[in-house]
């Protein structure tokens, strides 16, 4: 469903009366309630988790003789929030956090240190760091997690998979049941809004592995 259809799918659960919303702007009262629960349900879903198979992706990029930051964009990557692997041919090379970077790179003064890149990690502001720095060029392939998408326009799809985007509507209905201060709805809603995740994470979760 689209940002607008889940809008009117909610209002026609809910028992509002009357007709749509027409569009996703220029609501008001409770259309424009309707319009931001949905949004923010939308992403409520995408929140989950953060290893969804559906906020997964790949890229390719080559890294240049000296340069030790990029923009995801240089190595042709768009919307990261969490790298999860990152390969140089057959060799891997270790995704770290931010804080261990500083302590461990960046306050020995290591970071100019030339070489084949061991590490990686992205900074706070969305950087993305190697060391060593690059003393050849190198094509690294990357396996990463995407920041959640906001629904605006009203032709928007979530990224959710849209056979779960029952799971969207049940979180809107809880907005609107604590809204309306109905325990009810909300607990029935609630639980709705479980069963559904539970059925996602079934679906887009990474497989568990042993031994």
């Amino acid at each position: 469903m689209t940002f607008l259809e889940l809008c009117q799918q909610v209002r026609k659960v809910s028992g509002i009366s009357g007709e749509g919303p027409a569009a996703v702007t220029g609501q008001t009262g409770i259309l424009s309630k309707i319009v931001s629960w949905v949004a923010k349900a939308a992403l409520d879903v995408q929140l989950e988790r953060r290893d969804w198979r559906f906020m997964w992706a790949t890229s390719i990029g080559n890294t240049q003789i000296g340069i030790k930051t990029y923009l995801p964009g240089d190595l042709s990557i768009t919307n990261v929030k969490d790298l999860s692997v990152v390969l140089s041919g057959k060799r891997e090379i270790t995704v770290k956090k931010w804080d261990w970077w500083l302590e461990n790179i960046r306050k020995p003064g290591l970071s100019d240190r030339a070489g084949m890149p061991e590490c990686i990690t992205i900074s706070p502001d969305r950087k993305i760091h190697l060391y060593p720095v690059p003393d050849r060029v190198e094509t690294l392939n990357f396996d990463y997690y995407k920041k959640p998408v906001s629904l605006v326009a009203n032709g928007d799809i979530c990224t959710v998979p849209a056979d779960y985007h029952q799971a969207i509507i049940e979180k809107a209905l809880m907005y609107y049941a604590q809204y309306e201060d109905d325990t009810y709805r909300y607990q029935q809603s609630s639980i709705d809004y479980k069963q559904w995740v539970n059925l996602l994470e079934r679906d887009q979760l990474p497989e568990l592995t042993f031994g």
